[in-house]
């Protein structure tokens, strides 16, 4: 059997329209936000955010990628790579929203968000990327993309 060839990149604006497509919520990404915020003292996950949802805040972020941006979140040129944007990505939520959203494993996802939150603040979503690298995003984008029939 020939394995389908799944590249290396995808182009920001192609994985926004993948992206935009999966439903906002995703249980385990909300379970790791409730924990996240828990822990910092407050009583919801959304406390204190500008987004609405971990989709609205994923895809705002990587929409901005393919122009020069604003504001805190402007840069010196456009940036159309998928994964540079995931690799550049702060929030740890972040990418367990869009594993779970392509459709990872939840033990996969909720093994990420537990790892994210055994390490300091800064290192939580390297934690989260390691068990969710960006190959397996990419895998996981591109079958949602081309399901197999």
């Amino acid at each position: 059997m020939q394995q389908d060839h799944v590249p290396d990149d995808i182009n920001v604006e192609q994985f926004v329209r993948i992206l935009a497509q999966q439903p906002a919520g995703q249980p385990m990404t909300e379970a790791f936000e409730l924990a996240w915020a828990t822990e910092r003292g407050k009583q919801t996950p959304d406390t204190g955010r500008w987004y609405g949802n971990q989709k609205n805040h994923v895809l705002g972020w990587f929409e901005s990628q393919s122009t020069t941006g604003s504001g805190a979140y402007s840069r010196a040129k456009p940036n159309t790579s998928a994964r540079t944007t995931y690799n550049r990505l702060l929030n740890p939520a972040m990418p367990l929203w869009i594993a779970e959203a392509l459709g990872e494993d939840p033990d996969v996802v909720q093994l990420a968000g537990e790892e994210a939150l055994k390490v300091p603040p800064r290192s939580r979503t390297a934690a989260a990327r390691k068990i969710l690298p960006w190959s397996r995003i990419a895998a996981l984008a591109h079958a949602t993309r081309f399901p197999s029939t």
